[in-house]
């Protein structure tokens, strides 16, 4: 799909290989954009304190199971901005999406340093914003998002991959129509 606002107005759109305007179609890791308006969200409603509390201030109980884990002092921020220091093959996404539950196969990653300094894509530590949200704000990714962003903003459909424990995939999972994708983007 290829669409073009301009001044808050649609003025082309097209579709290629059988995609259409009204199907849902997957976002990808773009979900990730959403997840952190959201956190934005929670920081500004006094849900979440700081970007800078650990996933063992945030996720203490699950935590608590994985004494151990190499994410525990990784911060909010570091997970929003990729600089955890801890590396994730993407390849394995399939993996985190089937474990049950996934937070406790997030946390017990093996702590394996990145390559070189700086950002590392890490879906095992942004899968963590699905149970801190849920936790600060109790409801569901897709509930959030839909009560505090697609109703102002006239999105009325949208599908989310969920977790074998049926919560919202915070890395990947979002499927929305091509027109309130635009709505969401002009909102960033």
């Amino acid at each position: 799909a290829l669409l073009v606002a301009h001044r808050g107005r649609l003025v082309a759109e097209r579709y290629y290989s059988g995609a259409d305007a009204e199907g849902l179609h997957p976002i990808n890791s773009a979900t990730k954009s959403l997840c952190s308006m959201l956190v934005g969200l929670a920081l500004r409603d006094g849900r979440l304190k700081s970007l800078d509390e650990t996933v063992a201030q945030l996720l203490p109980d699950a935590i608590a199971e994985v004494t151990d884990s190499p994410a525990r002092s990784v911060t909010l921020r570091q997970i929003l901005s990729g600089r955890s220091g801890l590396a994730f093959d993407p390849m394995h996404f399939g993996r985190l999406a089937g474990a049950e539950p996934l937070v406790h196969y997030a946390l017990s990653r093996p702590a394996v340093p990145v390559a070189t300094p700086g950002w590392s894509y890490n879906a095992a530590m942004v899968a963590l914003i699905a149970p801190i949200l849920a936790r600060a704000q109790g409801a569901d990714l897709s509930e959030l998002a839909s009560r505090q962003l697609f109703d102002l903003i006239g999105v009325e459909r949208f599908e989310w991959r969920r977790d074998r424990d049926g919560n919202s995939l915070a890395p990947a999972g979002l499927a929305m129509r091509p027109r309130d994708l635009l709505k969401l983007s002009a909102l960033m």
